[in-house]
């Protein structure tokens, strides 16, 4: 999303917000039965969550106004989901919206510049995150944002092996086991690469193999291929460069070129998915 589709998205969500607010003022009713319009609040708290939440995190607005803003479309969203709500209750929520819109919203979003180019790729990607991933990825954002490279590829390398290491524990540990002792068995290329290990949780896999090790398992296992791997050691040599002192810098065409491979090789890998 760039500064000109931040305005308009942000302009429409006003709108929206506007719209409900005058279905509101015109029922007699003190509750709020309409499906009509707890689907509107219902949608536009998903515009929210969906489209500017993250968004906004790209082009550095304040954190505590994103939180404000935050906690008033959860609410608007919670009183959308009863079979029925105070009327009185959605215009509190509505008008809180509204007060401070175009202080917070717009016309802080006229003055922003655009948002990194490369880091397209993860906005793509949100709605396949949650929890600590997607911690990771709203730090390496906000970081690329501010132009800290560095920073940027050490958290989105972060959410890249947690989802690797989070699919390794649904398959099982006890396959992972096994699969590191086949390596070390057979005479071919990954026989350097097999371990004798005995891992059952998912803190001993994280402390235990370095994330070098865990791609050639993941090769050997078939969830990526030769080429998939060479890519993401590629990806993992960037983020070792980034993470120790020196003076290799990290631009604009690196991090593209990293966070795209992240996104095609590991989050658009149907092997590598796991229950959220």
């Amino acid at each position: 999303m760039n500064r000109a589709e931040l305005i308009l998205a942000l302009k429409s969500l006003k709108d929206g917000l506007s719209l409900l607010e005058h279905d509101l003022n015109g029922l007699a009713s003190e509750f709020v039965y309409a499906k009509s319009i707890k689907s509107k609040a219902e949608n536009l708290s998903a515009r929210w969550f969906q489209e500017l939440d993250l968004a906004l995190r790209m082009f550095a607005f304040p954190e505590e106004v994103i939180s404000h803003y935050h906690k008033t479309f959860h609410s608007l969203l919670e009183l959308s989901i009863p079979p029925k709500s105070r009327k009185s209750s959605y215009l509190k929520i509505v008008g809180e919206a509204l007060k401070g819109f175009t202080k917070d919203l717009l016309i802080p979003a006229y003055k922003v510049s655009n948002a990194v180019s490369s880091t397209k790729p993860l906005e793509e990607i949100e709605s396949q995150t949650s929890g600590n991933e997607m911690e990771y990825l709203r730090e390496s954002l906000g970081c690329a944002q501010q132009g800290y490279l560095r920073a940027s590829t050490i958290l989105g390398w972060c959410a890249a092996i947690h989802r690797m290491q989070k699919t390794v524990e649904k398959l099982g540990f006890q396959e992972l086991n096994k699969k590191f002792q086949e390596m070390l068995n057979t005479t071919g290329r990954y026989k350097k690469h097999g371990k004798n290990l005995s891992i059952s949780t998912l803190s001993e896999l994280q402390t235990t193999v370095f994330d070098a090790d865990l791609l050639w398992v993941l090769e050997y296992w078939g969830l990526i291929d030769a080429s998939q791997h060479e890519r993401l050691s590629i990806c993992l040599e960037m983020r070792n460069t980034s993470a120790h002192p020196g003076d290799v810098k990290m631009t604009e065409e690196n991090i593209a070129s990293f966070f795209s491979d992240l996104k095609m090789y590991v989050y658009d890998n149907p092997k590598l998915q796991f229950s959220k």
